[in-house]
């Protein structure tokens, strides 16, 4: 699974005054991730033919972290019912 959201889909201009992008015809589309790592922002570019797995990975992974969270809450309030049970 991969780390981070996947971005939107981009169309970019070169800069060559010559070239069929200074007419309106943009490169791309181009597709990245972005995530953390140790404080700093990264960014990936993601390959063409790669980039319907990496999606799905990265929304496996958004899914993943999720239920994680879910879980953790649950933990919470067993833990608050055996403080409670305790007390009795």
């Amino acid at each position: 699974m991969y780390v981070g959201r996947f971005g939107k889909e981009r169309w970019t201009r070169c800069g060559t005054a010559s070239c069929r992008c200074s007419q309106g015809q943009l490169h791309g589309p181009y597709y990245d991730r972005h995530w953390s790592e140790n404080g700093k922002r990264r960014k990936a570019y993601i390959p063409r033919d790669e980039v319907d797995e990496v999606r799905a990975q990265c929304e496996a992974r958004r899914q993943h972290e999720r239920q994680v969270v879910d879980a953790q809450k649950e933990l919470q309030k067993l833990r608050a019912c055996l403080r409670d049970l305790d007390d009795r």
